[in-house]
């Protein structure tokens, strides 16, 4: 990373995410990264074909709900390694909102969690963070899960 690297890191509140968004912080202190903004995207893929109802309205208000919770342990972890960063919350298909973020904030790297949450919906549509590596314009770093020594 450069001294003026803007940095983009990517959390769906998993184990794997979380341990990249820790490492992404650390890595960005180190490298004296000059913005950080961490992203969590509400995905409401598989809200868009019901209608607008009750029950899409509560499953959107719980993503936002749960978007907040993680972002906060996010400003704690931030404030632990002693570097701040923006958090924000979009949206749409997580890997297009990552990309489309990327472009839009001028973004050097983007930082992901190798696995996020898993489960057919993975299968179905592909891995987020297979589909960011491939199709982003700058760097793209991704972390395993933390290893079994940390």
């Amino acid at each position: 990373m450069e001294t003026n690297d803007r940095v983009l890191i990517a959390t769906d509140g998993s184990e794997d995410a979380t341990y990249a968004v820790r490492k992404g912080i650390e890595q960005a202190k180190l490298n004296k990264a000059s913005h950080v903004i961490v992203l969590y995207v509400k995905d409401l893929i598989y809200l868009s074909d019901m209608p607008e109802d009750d029950v899409t309205l509560l499953i959107s208000t719980g993503l936002q709900k749960e978007g907040e919770l993680i972002l906060e342990g996010v400003k704690r972890i931030a404030s632990d390694i002693g570097f701040p960063v923006e958090t924000l919350i979009m949206e749409g298909h997580p890997a297009d909102v990552i990309l489309d973020i990327a472009i839009d904030r001028n973004i050097d790297t983007i930082i992901l969690g190798k696995i996020g949450r898993s489960g057919i919906p993975k299968l179905l549509m592909g891995s987020v963070a297979e589909n960011v590596s491939r199709h982003a314009q700058c760097h793209v770093t991704l972390f395993k899960s933390r290893p079994a020594d940390e």
